[in-house]
């Protein structure tokens, strides 16, 4: 639940808030409804509540998505599933907030496609994460070591924004890391 409350706050170019979503699909089956529980909390105290109910939704989407291709083994161990099940509804949720509130335009889609893409991407680095978490190896090789080091600047990119007067706590652990 935590994981996904702090991932749920990250933002991207100041509005948008991906990362969320990207835990809820790369999160392990038996940890998928905690991953949603705390997203859709961190998605809940958000300024912008036509954005949070779209992330809600989106979060939901993609957790009902998973659950039903769960027992479809072929399709749940592509490597591209996760970045999949993650880009897609995001694109399209983000297109349809897009051309009801603003009306179609070609920057929406821009902006919907690149953050689609950062969600899609942060879940492959989660995926990998968390594959490596419970392996449980003493030692990780480099790409497991660089998925891990991406995915805790996510979580430290969603710290940024919690401040005690004018320091920032994840300022702070990022400088001290």
């Amino acid at each position: 639940i935590t994981f996904g409350l702090l991932s749920s706050r990250g933002t991207i170019l100041g509005r948008y808030f991906p990362f969320g979503l990207s835990l809820i699909a790369a999160s392990p089956e038996s940890q998928t409804i905690y991953s949603l529980i705390g997203a859709i909390i961190g998605y809940i105290f958000q300024v912008n509540t036509s954005s949070s109910v779209r992330y809600i939704s989106t979060a939901i989407a993609i957790a009902a998505i998973k659950w039903t291709l769960s027992e479809l083994k072929y399709i749940k161990n592509h490597r591209l599933y996760i970045p999949l099940l993650t880009f897609i509804p995001t694109f399209f949720t983000g297109m349809a907030l897009n051309s009801i509130v603003d009306g179609f335009d070609y920057s929406d889609v821009t902006i919907s496609l690149i953050e689609a893409t950062f969600a899609s991407v942060s879940a492959y680095f989660f995926n990998k994460s968390f594959k490596a978490f419970y392996q449980k190896k003493s030692i990780l090789n480099p790409k497991e070591l660089v998925c891990i080091l991406v995915s805790f600047s996510i979580i430290l990119l969603s710290l940024s924004s919690v401040s005690i007067g004018t320091l920032s706590i994840g300022r702070i652990i990022s400088v001290t890391v």
